[in-house]
């Protein structure tokens, strides 16, 4: 699919607020509420569209520390898609990316305290497969 101005404009609008109506849209974008459904549709058809998500504070809920966890996998133990869904049986796992480099996957972790994030911690090194870990606590998001 070919993107034009208006589509890469609903792109970055819906990027600020994932709700905005369509008639606010329509106004900025100086099109009607038709051709900017018509466009929404079809970027969501096309897959450019994936979803729409809620950026949750997790301080706000108890989530004091947040932090990313670089770990080193040996594949030949267990399975990838294994290894994965053994991770995401971990509490408050918020996403798992995987990386080309030194470490091969790159876990982001939000927890209550430092007990709840050891537990969680240790929880991960014993899953098979994990070789080691580097723990990085986020100070600030920018």
């Amino acid at each position: 699919m070919d993107l034009d101005e208006i589509d890469m404009k609903i792109i970055e609008l819906l990027k600020k607020n994932g709700r905005m109506p369509l008639e606010e849209m329509s106004r900025e974008l100086n099109a009607s509420k038709s051709t900017i459904h018509y466009r929404i549709k079809k970027l969501e058809e096309e897959g450019i569209i994936e979803g729409y998500t809620v950026n949750l504070n997790y301080k706000k809920l108890g989530y004091t520390i947040n932090a990313v966890i670089c770990a080193r996998v040996n594949f030949s133990e267990m399975k990838y898609n294994e290894i994965i869904e053994e991770i995401k049986k971990l509490d408050q796992i918020t996403s798992i990316e995987s990386l080309l480099g030194e470490n091969d996957l790159m876990i982001h972790i939000i927890s209550k305290n430092e007990e709840h994030l050891k537990d969680e911690l240790k929880k991960l090194i014993n899953i098979k497969g994990i070789e080691r870990t580097s723990t990085y606590i986020i100070i600030e998001r920018i």
